[in-house]
Protein backbone atom coordinates (compact mmCIF):
# COMPACT_ATOMS: atom_id res chain seq x y z
CA UNK A 1 0.00 0.00 0.00
CA UNK A 2 1.82 3.18 -1.12
CA UNK A 3 1.15 7.02 0.58
CA UNK A 4 -1.82 7.61 -1.67
CA UNK A 5 -3.74 5.11 -0.50
CA UNK A 6 -2.87 5.09 2.82
CA UNK A 7 -3.75 9.19 3.03
CA UNK A 8 -6.77 8.27 1.02
CA UNK A 9 -7.76 5.56 3.96
CA UNK A 10 -6.79 8.00 6.51
CA UNK A 11 -9.17 10.75 5.03
CA UNK A 12 -12.10 8.23 4.76
CA UNK A 13 -11.83 7.58 8.46
CA UNK A 14 -11.78 11.21 9.59
CA UNK A 15 -15.00 11.50 7.20
CA UNK A 16 -16.48 8.86 8.82
CA UNK A 17 -15.54 10.01 12.02
CA UNK A 18 -17.04 13.29 11.38
CA UNK A 19 -20.57 11.80 9.70
CA UNK A 20 -20.85 9.72 12.65
CA UNK A 21 -21.97 12.58 14.98
CA UNK A 22 -21.83 15.87 13.08
CA UNK A 23 -21.14 18.04 16.60
CA UNK A 24 -17.99 17.16 16.52
CA UNK A 25 -17.75 19.26 13.33
CA UNK A 26 -19.42 21.99 15.32
CA UNK A 27 -17.56 21.77 18.29
CA UNK A 28 -14.07 21.89 16.20
CA UNK A 29 -15.70 25.48 14.82
CA UNK A 30 -15.92 27.16 17.69
CA UNK A 31 -13.44 26.46 19.13
CA UNK A 32 -11.53 27.90 16.11
CA UNK A 33 -13.71 30.89 16.07
CA UNK A 34 -13.53 31.74 19.58
CA UNK A 35 -9.72 31.40 19.54
CA UNK A 36 -10.04 33.58 16.34
CA UNK A 37 -12.02 36.76 18.29
CA UNK A 38 -9.54 36.60 21.29
CA UNK A 39 -6.60 36.51 18.89
CA UNK A 40 -7.84 40.00 17.39
CA UNK A 41 -7.48 41.63 20.85
CA UNK A 42 -3.32 41.06 20.21
CA UNK A 43 -3.57 41.41 16.31
CA UNK A 44 -5.14 45.13 16.51
CA UNK A 45 -3.27 47.32 17.91
CA UNK A 46 -5.37 49.30 20.60
CA UNK A 47 -6.83 46.38 22.46
CA UNK A 48 -2.79 45.30 23.04
CA UNK A 49 -1.90 49.31 23.90
CA UNK A 50 -4.49 48.89 26.56
CA UNK A 51 -3.27 45.23 28.16
CA UNK A 52 -0.37 44.35 26.46
CA UNK A 53 1.07 40.69 26.73
CA UNK A 54 -1.46 40.09 29.15
CA UNK A 55 -3.99 39.27 27.02
CA UNK A 56 -2.47 36.16 25.64
CA UNK A 57 -4.18 34.89 29.08
CA UNK A 58 -7.50 35.28 27.15
CA UNK A 59 -5.97 33.06 24.04
CA UNK A 60 -5.14 30.15 27.28
CA UNK A 61 -8.01 30.56 29.04
CA UNK A 62 -10.26 30.22 25.93
CA UNK A 63 -8.41 27.02 24.49
CA UNK A 64 -8.34 25.78 28.43
CA UNK A 65 -12.52 26.34 29.59
CA UNK A 66 -13.78 25.21 26.36
CA UNK A 67 -15.42 21.85 26.33
CA UNK A 68 -17.67 20.13 24.12
CA UNK A 69 -21.20 20.96 25.89
CA UNK A 70 -22.64 24.29 27.21
CA UNK A 71 -22.91 22.91 30.80
CA UNK A 72 -19.31 21.61 31.10
CA UNK A 73 -18.11 25.25 29.78
CA UNK A 74 -20.00 26.49 32.27
CA UNK A 75 -18.50 24.23 34.98
CA UNK A 76 -14.98 25.10 33.90
CA UNK A 77 -15.56 28.74 33.53
CA UNK A 78 -16.93 28.81 37.16
CA UNK A 79 -13.75 26.71 38.58
CA UNK A 80 -11.29 29.08 36.52
CA UNK A 81 -12.93 32.28 37.51
CA UNK A 82 -13.09 31.42 41.40
CA UNK A 83 -9.34 30.05 41.42
CA UNK A 84 -7.94 33.27 39.36
CA UNK A 85 -10.01 35.57 41.34
CA UNK A 86 -8.47 33.97 44.60
CA UNK A 87 -5.25 33.55 43.51
CA UNK A 88 -5.10 37.70 42.16
CA UNK A 89 -7.10 38.14 45.67
CA UNK A 90 -3.55 36.18 47.30
CA UNK A 91 -0.79 37.75 44.67
CA UNK A 92 -2.30 41.14 45.56
CA UNK A 93 -2.17 40.39 49.58
CA UNK A 94 1.09 38.90 49.41
CA UNK A 95 2.82 41.34 47.25
CA UNK A 96 1.69 44.42 48.98
CA UNK A 97 3.42 42.54 52.53
CA UNK A 98 6.83 41.42 50.89
CA UNK A 99 7.33 45.44 48.89
CA UNK A 100 6.38 46.22 52.92
CA UNK A 101 8.74 44.15 53.92
CA UNK A 102 11.90 46.13 52.06
CA UNK A 103 14.03 44.53 48.80
CA UNK A 104 15.74 42.12 51.04
CA UNK A 105 13.18 40.20 52.36
CA UNK A 106 11.07 40.54 49.60
CA UNK A 107 11.99 37.59 47.58
CA UNK A 108 12.06 35.46 50.64
CA UNK A 109 8.83 36.33 51.35
CA UNK A 110 7.29 35.60 47.87
CA UNK A 111 9.15 32.08 47.39
CA UNK A 112 8.10 30.89 50.71
CA UNK A 113 4.02 31.80 49.86
CA UNK A 114 4.81 30.07 46.14
CA UNK A 115 5.77 26.84 48.15
CA UNK A 116 2.81 27.48 50.97
CA UNK A 117 0.19 28.04 47.99
CA UNK A 118 1.67 24.90 45.71
CA UNK A 119 1.28 22.66 48.90
CA UNK A 120 -2.01 23.57 49.97
CA UNK A 121 -3.72 23.33 46.58
CA UNK A 122 -1.62 20.48 45.72
CA UNK A 123 -3.17 18.73 49.00
CA UNK A 124 -6.67 20.14 49.02
CA UNK A 125 -7.54 19.08 45.16
CA UNK A 126 -6.63 15.56 46.25
CA UNK A 127 -9.86 15.75 49.23
CA UNK A 128 -12.59 13.60 48.22
CA UNK A 129 -15.20 15.79 48.52
CA UNK A 130 -13.33 18.58 46.71
CA UNK A 131 -12.33 16.22 43.97
CA UNK A 132 -14.84 18.35 41.01
CA UNK A 133 -13.06 21.27 41.96
CA UNK A 134 -9.71 20.11 41.36
CA UNK A 135 -9.28 21.91 37.84
CA UNK A 136 -9.93 25.10 40.30
CA UNK A 137 -6.99 24.08 42.90
CA UNK A 138 -4.52 23.55 39.75
CA UNK A 139 -6.19 27.68 38.54
CA UNK A 140 -5.01 28.94 41.80
CA UNK A 141 -1.11 27.23 41.69
CA UNK A 142 -0.15 28.56 38.13
CA UNK A 143 -1.96 31.47 38.20
CA UNK A 144 -0.49 32.80 41.70
CA UNK A 145 2.61 31.65 40.91
CA UNK A 146 2.68 33.74 37.63
CA UNK A 147 1.01 36.73 39.07
CA UNK A 148 3.77 36.92 41.57
CA UNK A 149 6.66 35.99 40.15
CA UNK A 150 5.97 38.20 36.84
CA UNK A 151 4.66 41.05 39.37
CA UNK A 152 8.06 40.79 41.68
CA UNK A 153 10.13 41.48 38.23
CA UNK A 154 7.70 44.07 36.80
CA UNK A 155 7.81 46.28 40.18
CA UNK A 156 3.63 46.39 39.84
CA UNK A 157 2.13 43.44 41.25
CA UNK A 158 -1.29 44.52 41.42
CA UNK A 159 -1.24 46.29 37.81
CA UNK A 160 -0.23 42.87 36.57
CA UNK A 161 -2.87 40.75 38.63
CA UNK A 162 -5.64 43.02 37.28
CA UNK A 163 -4.78 43.29 33.38
CA UNK A 164 -4.33 39.39 33.97
CA UNK A 165 -7.61 38.81 35.84
CA UNK A 166 -9.39 41.09 32.90
CA UNK A 167 -7.52 39.27 30.15
CA UNK A 168 -9.10 35.84 31.93
CA UNK A 169 -12.55 37.36 31.90
CA UNK A 170 -12.62 38.45 28.54
CA UNK A 171 -11.66 34.74 27.20
CA UNK A 172 -14.33 33.22 29.81
CA UNK A 173 -16.76 35.52 28.50
CA UNK A 174 -15.74 34.49 24.52
CA UNK A 175 -16.04 31.44 25.33
CA UNK A 176 -19.04 31.38 26.90
CA UNK A 177 -20.75 33.01 24.17
CA UNK A 178 -19.74 31.27 21.54
CA UNK A 179 -20.18 27.96 23.03
CA UNK A 180 -24.14 29.50 23.91
CA UNK A 181 -24.65 30.95 20.79
CA UNK A 182 -23.08 29.50 17.98
CA UNK A 183 -24.60 25.54 17.38
CA UNK A 184 -24.97 24.95 21.31
CA UNK A 185 -24.52 21.17 22.48
CA UNK A 186 -26.49 20.35 25.46
CA UNK A 187 -25.74 17.76 27.37
CA UNK A 188 -29.03 16.08 27.75
CA UNK A 189 -29.57 16.20 23.66
CA UNK A 190 -25.92 14.54 23.72
CA UNK A 191 -27.63 12.10 25.94
CA UNK A 192 -31.04 11.01 24.50
CA UNK A 193 -28.51 10.55 20.69
CA UNK A 194 -26.47 7.94 22.62
CA UNK A 195 -29.05 6.80 24.60
CA UNK A 196 -30.97 6.09 20.99
CA UNK A 197 -27.73 4.56 19.53
CA UNK A 198 -27.42 2.07 22.29
CA UNK A 199 -31.32 0.89 21.68
CA UNK A 200 -30.64 1.04 18.40
CA UNK A 201 -27.74 -1.39 18.79
CA UNK A 202 -29.40 -3.78 20.85
CA UNK A 203 -32.65 -3.79 18.94
CA UNK A 204 -30.39 -4.88 15.65
CA UNK A 205 -28.47 -7.70 17.91
CA UNK A 206 -31.70 -9.09 19.82
CA UNK A 207 -33.36 -9.23 15.87
CA UNK A 208 -30.35 -10.96 14.20
CA UNK A 209 -30.58 -13.63 17.49
CA UNK A 210 -34.49 -14.14 16.59
CA UNK A 211 -33.70 -14.67 12.98
CA UNK A 212 -30.58 -16.75 13.48
CA UNK A 213 -33.05 -19.31 15.77
CA UNK A 214 -36.32 -18.61 13.50
CA UNK A 215 -34.38 -19.59 9.82
CA UNK A 216 -31.46 -21.39 11.01
CA UNK A 217 -32.21 -23.67 13.59
CA UNK A 218 -31.85 -27.52 13.19
CA UNK A 219 -35.15 -29.35 12.00
CA UNK A 220 -33.78 -32.99 12.03
CA UNK A 221 -35.01 -34.77 15.66
CA UNK A 222 -33.35 -34.36 18.70
CA UNK A 223 -31.10 -36.01 20.76
CA UNK A 224 -34.06 -36.82 23.17
CA UNK A 225 -36.41 -37.32 20.23
CA UNK A 226 -34.24 -40.52 19.59
CA UNK A 227 -33.85 -42.14 23.25
CA UNK A 228 -37.87 -41.85 22.93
Amino acid sequence: MGPFSSCKAWLWSVWDFAKEDSNRVKFAFKVGLAVLLVSFLVLFRAPFHILGTNIIWSILTVAIMFEYTVGATFNRGLNRALGSLLAGILAIAVAQLALQSGRVSEPIIIGISIFLIGAIASFMKLWPSLVPYEYGFRVVLFTYCLIIVSGYRMGNPIRTAMDRLYSIAIGGFVAVLVNVLVFPIWAGEQLHKELVNSFNSVADSLEGKVIRQVYFQPTGPTQSSIYT
